[in-house]
């Protein structure tokens, strides 16, 4: 009988955790509870927009339909892979300092006389500098190799030696090399 009564006397105290109370009224949830709950239906809502977005996409950039194009396929994927040879290291760098210089770790330690490093600043600046110019030579050279003017054999000249009769008809009387036609 004494058992019976402690254990109804604990189903009557309220619960130290909030969602198990069995009587009385239920505490108001905290800043943070409400944060991740709003946070939750903020993550499933953007899931779901993005899902209906892009649900009715087909083909695109990526889904080339001749030469050309999946040229162009080729021009865009090698240059986002040489901007990522330099992105990733970056993001990564700088997750490994913000790791390393946490107010929690005590064995970092930042010097204060190293205010500036030029070898430092040509190294940081240059690494960007040179893959735009990486970048800018990939794509011109790419971009120009699919011009379709550049692969058209070349025309025989119009004109050559001629006698002096000829020269009404058009051509020189001097050997010269023919202009294109879009040109001339």
């Amino acid at each position: 009988m004494a058992m019976a009564a402690i254990r109804f006397a604990r189903l009557q105290s309220p619960s130290p955790h909030p969602y198990r109370t069995v009587s009385g009224p239920r505490p108001l949830p905290s800043s943070a509870e409400r944060t991740r709950c709003s946070m939750r239906y903020s993550v499933r809502a953007l899931v779901s927009f993005g899902a209906a977005t892009l649900g009715g996409c087909s083909g695109g950039v990526l889904d080339p339909k001749g030469p050309i194009a999946s040229a162009e396929r080729l021009l865009l994927i090698n240059s986002t892979a040489i901007m990522l040879v330099v992105v990733v290291p970056v993001i990564l760098a700088t997750l490994a300092f913000a790791w390393w210089y946490r107010s929690s770790n005590p064995r970092a330690v930042r010097s204060s006389e190293l205010a500036y490093e030029g070898r430092i600043e040509f190294v940081t600046w240059s690494i960007p500098a040179l893959t735009v110019v990486l970048l800018g030579g990939v794509i011109w050279i790419g971009s120009n190799q699919l011009d379709p003017r550049a692969r058209s054999q070349p025309r025989p000249a119009r004109c050559g030696w001629t006698s002096w009769r000829s020269i009404g008809n058009g051509c020189s009387s001097t050997p010269i090399r023919a202009l294109p036609p879009s040109i001339s």
